[in-house]
């Protein structure tokens, strides 16, 4: 969780690409091997946090039943999919 705050602190300066580990493992007061441990770098963290997002909003949007065109399932694969796009 620290991971994702610090990272989600930095890309309200810079973009991604300009973020280092070095930065984000300061901010979160963490050695780079925890980092490590968890994520290969900056840009698979940052995907953890949009698909923990996607997932909370599948899990709050599946509880409505929506009469719409579109058809999104109860485990949320077209809605990933839409969302993605």
């Amino acid at each position: 969780m620290v991971l994702k705050e610090s990272l989600m602190n930095l890309l309200k300066q810079k973009p991604i690409s300009s973020i280092t580990i070095k930065e984000v493992c300061e901010l979160a007061d963490i050695n780079r091997s925890t980092f490590y441990a968890h994520y290969s770098d900056q840009y698979e963290l940052l995907y953890s946090i949009e698909e923990e997002f996607i997932e909370g909003m599948v899990h709050t949007l599946s509880q409505y039943n929506f009469k719409r065109r579109r058809s999104f399932t109860n485990d949320g694969k077209n809605l990933r999919a839409y969302c993605r796009k």
